[in-house]
């Protein structure tokens, strides 16, 4: 059983799909390629494969988050549901967020399984982020 993280990203100001690959390539310090399916960017990080899609298709809001005001995303899945590697995509997945939110030119959902809240700058998310179990316990964000 599989498992997955995502960045839900908007632009907050003129930013544009080609900003945010400038930006992410600039946080993770290599190179983006166009992935097999050619329907979005990948790039290798130390916790493995990132892709990225700048024409998202349109998810269901969940309560809370308006999913379908974001036009872009950032996933990284993991092939088993195995804690260490959780923590590891999940701390790799959350300095990308805070890269894309220290610009001040993105607002930013950060989700598990598209339906938990993990953090956002948005204020038009209404949901209150919640706890992750698999973290440990004296660690409420990597």
């Amino acid at each position: 059983m599989s498992t997955s993280y995502t960045i839900h990203v908007r632009p907050a100001s003129d930013a544009t799909a080609e900003d945010l690959l400038a930006d992410l390539a600039a946080a993770l310090g290599a190179e983006l390629f166009a992935n097999e399916y050619g329907d979005g960017w990948s790039v290798q990080t130390p916790a493995g494969i990132a892709d990225m899609f700048t024409e998202q298709p349109r998810f269901d809001d969940e309560p809370g988050i308006p999913f379908s005001q974001y036009p872009w995303y950032v996933e990284m899945g993991t092939p088993k549901v195995d804690d260490a590697r959780n923590r590891q995509v999940l701390a790799q997945l959350w300095s990308l967020y805070e890269a894309l939110t220290v610009t001040g030119r993105y607002l930013c959902c950060f989700v598990h399984e598209f339906s938990t809240l993990l953090a956002t700058n948005d204020p038009a998310v209404t949901r209150e982020p919640e706890h992750q179990p698999f973290l440990n316990s004296d660690q409420e964000r990597p």
